[in-house]
């Protein structure tokens, strides 16, 4: 009886096709962004945002390590056009979509990643000395329990901006505290009901 299925396709499955990414759902960092993330023995190391999973706890910024209760997004085969944000701090750029928010410095509020210009001051004392852009596969929207997490040593939010509430007088300049406001019973459930179930969410 011959096999329908030979050894060499198992051996080499075909990879699942990349589609570009639309809409709102392609508000993310990439794939080669990285975290530092603390372990069981209480060291750290960077990993890719690639390999970051619910229950991992990421460095944040003022408030420390934080857990990563789910993901916004969390895509690997869908490709996006990204912003690389290169500083005088690091010897990789933050790669981020153009709507996430970073934080500036001086700024009481984060700020759309596009609104940053090369000379501007982020959150920590860095400067930007570069900016460009890139087309990559993968995309990756971490939740910590602050809102708040810091990828390639910039700070930055687990939140984007909508166009559609930018123009509103009080959430357009609140907008990643609302967001942090708004997800909260998803947090609730994530963090003290069932991790499983964030696990299965973002897996699915």
């Amino acid at each position: 009886v011959k096999n329908p299925i030979s050894c060499d396709d198992l051996n080499n499955p075909t990879p699942s096709p990349t589609r570009d990414c639309t809409g709102l759902f392609c508000s993310c960092f990439s794939a080669d962004a990285t975290v530092q993330v603390i372990q069981r023995t209480e060291s750290c190391k960077m990993i890719p945002m690639g390999e970051l999973q619910v229950g991992d706890r990421i460095y944040t910024g003022d408030q420390g390590y934080q857990i990563v209760y789910a993901f916004a997004h969390r895509n690997k085969e869908i490709r996006a056009t990204f912003l690389q944000i290169w500083t005088d701090q690091g010897n990789s750029a933050l790669e981020v979509t153009a709507d996430h928010f970073v934080y500036a410095d001086g700024k009481a509020t984060p700020v759309r990643a596009d609104a940053i210009k090369v000379g501007n001051m982020l959150q920590g004392g860095a400067m930007v000395t570069k900016i460009s852009s890139v087309q990559k596969t993968g995309l990756y929207a971490p939740l910590t329990l602050n809102g708040k997490l810091v990828v390639n040593g910039v700070q930055a939010s687990s939140f984007v901006s909508l166009a559609q509430a930018e123009d509103h007088p009080l959430i357009g300049k609140n907008l990643a505290a609302y967001s942090q406001l708004g997800v909260a019973p998803f947090r609730f459930l994530c963090v003290n009901l069932s991790a499983k179930f964030c696990e299965d969410y973002n897996n699915g």
